[in-house]
């Protein structure tokens, strides 16, 4: 349907339903004018089209070719209709707008491509000559002019010379000019280029270029940088055109040399005519011809251009000669006659045609112009060469002039020059001064900057002055040198590095790259090109966009770090400062509770926050409130008042905090007792009002504790955790009696069973029980009244040794019964284990007691302490009857203490804590005062009970405990008057064999010591009732204490009980340890600090004692012997002792032998290195093969080396091979010396040693003691110790009178029979004198004994002391005095001392004497000999310590009568005396009978 409608164009709607403009008047252009937006105006046109168009950014031109585009791209609104015709499709489909508009331009290409083309569409990679290329500073395709250009490869400066930003991935185009000044100042700027600043460049060769065509082509970017450029001088209009108005160039300023043309001259003798170089001097000829300057002709210009004549041709130059001034050129004043004119040399009228031609002609110069063109330069270094004065035409900077040492000839204004009215005519110009100076330019296009930044503010700076041009010169090889463009600039900038680093600051050449770069850094500003110091505002920090740092603010909620290098949001609790520079912590009553906050906010009611930067407002603590905003702290409710729930923000909820309760009347909260639990609003007025179904809260008691009805503050701690289930008053558990203390008490009818529980009794089951244990202890008591009284000499050791460990385990069980009364926590099983432990200490609630005398605490506790009595009673029953119907013979009073005190004994421990029980309590809280252990429900002192108790225990402890201490003291006391009498008839002995046959001899007091142990352990848990940590510490202090004097003793008869003792001490000890895993000692924690105090400091102060000991050992060595005697038991035991008893007699010092400790090598060995004078080494057999003397003598070599060997007739040294390796002669079957630190090696150089040195030797040519005494001697004087020469004051001398003396016999032959003799009457001498007083005769001793001498010394002798040693028997005179000495009769006291190698004689030995004297004499010496060996013999251990000899010495001196028995002493005469053998000495009879194998080593070894 046709229609009319009002709509705008362009807009798909129309196209869409083929709609068609309708038209007004002035259609095409429209009007507005008086439209009055109301139907009744003016307006007579038709509606104005709005142009639409383009813009664009500032920023466009940095994409040029869409610029190009955009700037010419039209559309007119038919195409725009043509697009919107697309919107929709041929199937009625929509299109958006970017399809259709493709589908417009696919169709419409050739229309758009003017818009686009190639040069910008398709550009060329590679462009050549007359190639279309787009010029993005004209924004138009141009026509190309390609050089030749190549990358510069050359490297100057490396590695720390170098600069360290690479920027080879941007090239900069350097133009280089064909001039070598052009070149080497180009090549200069090309390698900082690159090597410091890390640019790749090109280099474009100008060499073809039109120099004035530097504008086109740097617009035309077909080189970025011209840095030698003369013909851009400021203030030109090519310069103004590109630098100024397209500013398509960049003026980077004076390269700081200028090239100008000039007159030059050269002379040998220039320094004496000195006005050569000034144009005056010309004015004249005189001066020049006499300085040997050319005149014209002087000089064949034609021979010297050959076919090149003239170079000043009037074809060309209308000014130039003709004739004879052909190729010349001369002023008026020398036409006339040339010949008297001097000649400059010239290049070319070209080369600044007419100008110093017409300087010569206006200034009045003598002087011919003759032109040599390209032959000029040779003309010039011959003349040079042949010293031949010259003035020429050129320029400067030059190689040339350089190379001849030419000055220039200076004319008016020789500094500035000039170019006025240079009409280029020798002989019409005008010009009278000097020609100007080109300034030479750098210049750049004007990309660089964004291209190459560091470039170009380096460009600015660089500057290379003349004489660096002419320097470098010098070096090429085109001024003399040798060295091409690139080495010759080089070459001088390493000479000259300083100067053009001012050119490369680091700020570009190492610069410091982002993020390692601070405020105060230089770094370099691409916009402004230069290099500046970074500085920044507090609030801002430093950011990085590519190579370009600058300043900006941090993000909202966030703070520049310390070095303003980042941003950093504030933390929760801190906000942003007032000047933005950091974060503030946010004040009391405020918080920030993210991260990055920008203000604080204050707190709601009910919260606060108390300190700086909080990040939460705390809700309000239980117990305070807060009814404000803002609030630092909330109100306390105060009194031990508080609230139930936290964030109160009223006063109104303010109640008694939980562990406290308020007082009658609501006055204040009192604290909670001890035991009780406060519930939160617990109140004393609620207990009056209080039921079980009541929502009342009032104090009630902790599980475990119990409060009575008429006392409901007042709580009881019940000993058992079960009986007492908390809650109200008299709440205890079933069948406990609420009315007494700790629910203690079952009620009647009930009895205590193990649970815990009370039990109704049923029956007769109690009556059963109590008559079963009677019954059982009867049997019992009896069986063991017949075990303890067995006779001890019919037992087994392992019997024995059983019943001690029975005895020890019983003690041990006991003990841990008593652990039961500590007051610390048991864990189950333990628990239990103890609950029935406790019968072993007579507590009778197993057998039911409470069902037959009910629950009577004072007459059960009775019971308890008639059990021991009970005891005793029984047994003195059983042991009547046992011997009235069993055993008559029975000792009544012996068996009856010993089977009393062995039961007390075993249950001592029991018995004392019975009879201590009443003393032993717990603490209840507060003011509840304290319960018995044993029995809760009595108080301690104050119960009337409890006061009956303890009468009772006063009388428990004086009749039975004290009593049994007593006797066991006091027959420990009298162990040793039991024992001496020897008889083992004394009854008291077998009375208190309980005490003392469980120990060895030496302990037999240790019965008193387990005595005191049981005492200490039951007064433990009395004496400290209520501190749990004492009384673990103390209970351990006496296991260990006693464990240790255990261990150290070792008193048990069997090794095993000992071991069982020690163990179960320790074992007792880990369990006290886990009871206090299981015990908390918060409440003792002082206690337990200053006992540990005390027990770290005694620790500490017996290891300084030690130490202190230790160094004190060290540095005073004591005790300290003079002497130290080394020898070999087996050989000379009794010599080494008697040596060593010589030496403290004659030197009054200490004497040490090694004998007396050689189970402790280490202290032995320590011994002779630091507390011994001098070693005294008694050489024997075997003496070097004991590993003890080895390593005395090494150890005295290695340190001190003060030795003394004494040799005797038995010593064989060594062998050299022995000595070698000294484990082929030492006997190391029993040690190694080794693990002393004393080698094979050391040994062997130690015996090397010995064996140099001087020895004492045994003296053949004495007899008895006197050979000893002489080898001491030698020691004292080998020593340099003082000595007194003599044999003792018992040795007899010239007296004959030998009545009433102690005679000793011995074998004169043996060297170890006179030293038992020497060592006999050293230890008795002293004492013999008390009741002999004539002393000792040693018959060994004398030389010249007759027969009749030792007949009258036997018979008149108190008594006769035979030293029986292994030769005793083969001696003939000992074998005599023996039969002399039997021969008197029993009336002659004759004591037989048997040494260790003593052997006694065989039957054998009789058939010997038989042998070897008649048979009557032979029967009556072995009848003799059988007649001493049945007196009782002293064993005489020589080779034991000196404390067993002086026992065994002074036990022969008690076989001495005291005073003289016999009435005759008269010997028979001498024919009537059984003679042996006839005069003198009759030497050694034959061997007494072989040994079996073996038997020598046997007694050396023992």
């Amino acid at each position: 349907k046709p229609s009319i409608y009002w709509y705008w164009l362009p807009d798909p709607v129309p196209a869409e339903i083929e709609s068609v403009r309708l038209a007004y008047p002035d259609f095409t252009a429209g009007c507005a004018a008086g439209n009055t937006k109301t139907p009744d105006g003016p307006v007579m046109c038709d509606y104005p089209e709005t142009a639409m168009k383009k813009l664009g950014s500032a920023r466009l031109a940095q994409a040029p070719e869409a610029l190009y585009m955009l700037q010419r791209l039209e559309i007119t609104s038919p195409q725009i209709q043509g697009i919107m015709s697309n919107l929709t499709a041929s199937d009625g489909t929509s299109r958006t707008y970017r399809e259709a508009a493709c589908l417009f331009a696919q169709s419409h290409m050739d229309l758009f491509r003017k818009f686009v083309p190639d040069c910008i569409a398709k550009p060329l990679v590679a462009p050549q000559n007359g190639d279309l290329v787009f010029d993005a500073e004209k924004l138009e395709c141009v026509a190309t002019t390609v050089y030749n250009k190549s990358n510069f490869q050359h490297t100057c400066f490396s590695g720390q010379d170098a600069g360290t930003e690479d920027r080879s991935a941007t090239t900069v185009r350097v133009g280089l000019r064909p001039s070598l000044a052009s070149r080497l100042t180009t090549t200069v700027a090309i390698i900082l280029l690159k090597d410091l600043l890390g640019y790749t460049v090109e280099v474009v060769d100008l060499a073809g270029a039109p120099p004035a065509d530097w504008g086109p082509e740097m617009s035309a970017l077909l080189y970025d940088v011209d840095i030698t450029n003369a013909h851009a001088a400021p203030g030109s209009s090519a310069y103004r055109q590109y630098t100024q108005v397209a500013k398509t160039v960049l003026d980077l300023g004076e390269v700081g040399w200028g090239e100008r043309y000039g007159m030059y001259t050269f002379s040998p003798n220039l320094d004496t005519h000195l006005n050569a170089d000034y144009f005056k001097y010309w004015q004249g000829t005189s001066a020049p011809s006499a300085a040997g300057y050319p005149k014209f002709g002087d000089v064949d210009l034609p021979s010297v251009l050959g076919a090149s004549f003239p170079v000043c041709s009037r074809t060309d130059f209308s000014w130039c000669g003709s004739g004879a001034l052909e190729g010349y050129w001369a002023p008026p004043q020398c036409l006339a006659q040339p010949s008297g004119c001097l000649e400059f040399f010239m290049d070319s009228p070209a080369r600044n045609t007419a100008y110093f031609e017409q300087l010569t002609r206006n200034l009045g110069l003598v002087v011919v112009h003759g032109y040599y063109g390209s032959k000029l330069v040779d003309l010039l270094k011959q003349r040079h060469t042949q010293g031949s004065p010259t003035v020429f035409w050129h320029w400067e900077p030059s190689p040339l002039l350089a190379l001849l040492g030419a000055v220039r000839v200076s004319f008016p204004d020789f500094s500035l020059g000039c170019n006025t009215a240079d009409n280029q005519d020798a002989n019409s110009g005008e010009l009278l001064c000097d020609a100007p100076e080109a300034t030479m330019m750098k210049l750049g296009t004007a990309r660089l900057p964004s291209h190459a930044p560091e470039a170009a503010y380096f460009l600015t700076q660089f500057r290379v002055l003349k004489a660096d041009v002419t320097s470098m010169m010098l070096m090429h090889s085109e001024g003399g040198g040798t060295k091409d463009d690139n080495d010759a600039a080089c070459s001088f900038m390493r000479q000259n590095m300083d100067t053009f680093r001012t050119f490369v600051p680091t700020c570009i050449s190492r610069p410091r790259v982002f993020p390692n770069v601070d405020i105060g850094d230089t770094v370099f500003n691409p916009d402004s090109l230069s290099c500046e110091t970074l500085t920044c505002p507090e609030h801002q920090v430093l950011v990085a966009s590519g190579a370009r740092v600058f300043c900006q603010d941090c993000s909202k909620g966030l703070v520049p770090s310390s070095n303003q290098k980042d941003c950093s949001f504030c933390e929760a609790g801190t906000a942003v400062g007032p000047n933005r520079t950091q974060c503030v912590a946010c004040p009391p009553g405020d918080f920030a509770e993210f991260r990055g906050s920008t203000e604080c906010t204050q707190c709601a009611k009910g919260r606060f926050s108390s300190g700086i930067g909080q990040t939460i407002c705390t809700l309000c603590a239980e117990g305070s409130y807060s009814n404000s905003l803002g609030q630092t702290a909330c109100e306390v409710c105060g009194s031990q008042r508080t609230t139930d729930y936290r964030g109160a923000f009223a006063a109104s909820d303010c109640r008694c905090a939980e562990g406290y309760f308020e007082l009658p009347g609501g006055a204040a909260c009192e604290s909670c007792m001890d035991g009780m639990v406060c519930a939160f609003g617990s109140a004393y007025d609620h207990i009056a009002q209080w039921t079980p179904n009541s929502s009342l809260v009032i104090p009630e008691a902790q599980p475990g504790f119990m409060t009575r009805v008429g006392k409901p503050l007042l709580p009881y701690r019940c000993k058992v955790a079960v009986w007492c289930p908390g809650g109200a008053p008299g709440t205890c558990a079933l069948n406990r009696d609420p009315s007494t203390v700790g629910c203690a008490t079952c009620i009647e009818g009930t009895y205590a069973g193990d649970d815990g529980e009370c039990h109704e009794c049923s029956g007769g089951e109690g009556p059963a029980l109590i008559s079963l244990g009677i019954v059982g202890s009867i049997v019992a008591l009896g069986c063991l009244s017949f075990a303890v009284n067995n006779n001890i000499l019919l037992q087994p050791n392992a019997t024995a040794t059983c019943g001690i460990v029975m005895g020890l385990t019983f003690t041990g069980i006991q003990t841990m019964g008593a652990f039961s009364n500590l007051a610390v926590r048991w864990a189950e099983p333990l628990k239990s284990l103890f609950k029935a432990l406790s019968l072993l200490s007579f507590d009778l609630e197993l057998l039911k007691v409470e069902c037959v005398v009910g629950s009577n605490a004072v007459v059960n506790y009775v019971c308890r302490q008639l059990v021991a009595p009970g005891c005793a009673i029984l047994i003195l029953a059983i042991l009547y009857l046992k011997k009235r119907f069993v055993k008559p013979s029975l000792e009544y009073k012996v068996e009856a203490v010993n089977t009393i005190g062995f039961i007390f004994q075993v249950f001592f421990i029991s018995i004392v804590m019975s009879a201590t029980s009443t003393f032993v309590c717990y603490p209840h809280p507060g003011s509840a005062g304290q319960s018995m252990t044993s029995r809760p429900s009595v108080l301690c002192f104050e119960d009337d009970d409890h006061t009956m108790m303890t009468v009772v225990a006063i009388i428990a402890c004086v009749l039975v405990v004290l009593p049994y201490l007593a006797c066991a003291v006091y027959a420990t006391l009298k162990y040793p008057t039991f024992v001496s009498s020897g008889t083992g008839k004394d009854s008291s002995l077998r009375m208190f064999r309980f005490l003392f046959f469980r120990f060895g001899p030496s302990t037999y007091y240790f019965g008193c010591v387990v005595l005191l142990r049981g005492t200490l352990i039951c007064l433990v848990p009395m004496l400290f009732r209520t501190e749990a940590a004492v009384q673990m510490i103390a209970m351990i202090a006496i296991l260990l204490s006693f464990a240790g004097i255990q261990q150290t003793l070792q008193p048990w008869r069997s090794g095993i009980a000992n071991l069982v003792d020690g163990g179960m001490a320790s074992l007792m000890v880990l369990m006290l340890a886990c009871a206090a895993m299981s015990t908390s000692f918060e409440d003792a924690e002082d206690v337990v600090g200053t006992l540990g105090a005390v027990i770290f400091s005694t620790i500490f102060l017996v290891a300084m004692s030690v130490v202190a000991i230790s160094i004190y050992r060290r540095l005073i060595p004591s005790p300290f012997y003079r002497n130290f005697v080394c020898h070999h038991k087996a050989d000379a035991a009794a010599q080494a002792r008697f040596v060593q008893l010589l030496l403290v007699e004659k030197t009054r010092q200490s004497c040490f032998i090694d004998s007396d400790d050689l189970k402790n090598l280490d202290e032995l060995f320590d011994i002779v290195k630091c507390r011994v004078g001098w070693l005294v080494v008694y050489l024997t057999s075997d003496t070097l093969r004991r590993p003890w003397c080895a390593g005395e003598i090494t150890i005295t070599f290695q340190t001190h080396q003060r030795l003394v060997p004494v040799r005797t007739p038995s010593f064989r040294p060594p062998s050299d091979s022995e000595l070698e390796d000294v484990s082929t002669y030492l006997d190391l079957s029993d040690t190694s010396l080794v693990q002393y630190g004393i080698t094979n090696a050391f040994i062997s150089e130690a015996f090397k040693w010995l064996l140099q040195k001087q020895t004492v030797d045994v003296r053949a040519d004495l007899i008895g003691r006197a050979r000893i005494h002489d080898v001491v001697d030698g020691i004292l004087e080998a020593s340099g110790a003082a000595r007194e020469k003599n044999m003792g004051r018992m040795i007899s001398t010239a007296s004959k009178s030998h009545d009433d003396m102690l005679v000793v016999s011995s074998d004169p032959n043996d060297d170890e029979a006179a030293a038992s003799v020497g060592i006999l009457v050293s230890n008795i001498q002293e004492s013999i004198l008390e009741f002999v007083d004539k002393g000792i005769y040693v018959l060994a001793d004398q030389d010249d004994l007759s027969r009749q001498d030792m007949a009258d010394a036997v018979w008149g002798a108190r008594a006769v002391v035979v030293i029986l040693t292994p030769g005793s028997l083969s001696s003939a005179e000992q074998l005599q005095a023996i039969v002399d000495a039997m021969g008197v009769g029993d009336s002659l006291p004759v004591v037989p001392m048997n040494t260790p190698h003593f052997r006694f004689p065989s039957e054998q030995y009789q058939d010997r004497l038989m042998a070897h004297f008649p048979s009557d004499t032979a029967n009556e010496v072995w009848l003799r000999i059988q007649r001493l060996f049945k007196r009782i013999s002293v064993f005489f251990a020589t080779n034991a310590s000196a404390s067993i000899i002086q026992a065994q010495a002074l036990e022969m001196l008690t076989r001495i009568p005291r005073r003289r028995e016999r009435n005759s002493t008269k010997p028979p005469s001498n024919d009537q005396l059984l003679t042996l053998e006839a005069g003198g000495r009759a030497g050694q009879l034959a061997t007494v009978e072989p040994d079996d194998a073996g038997f020598t080593s046997r007694m050396r070894s023992i």
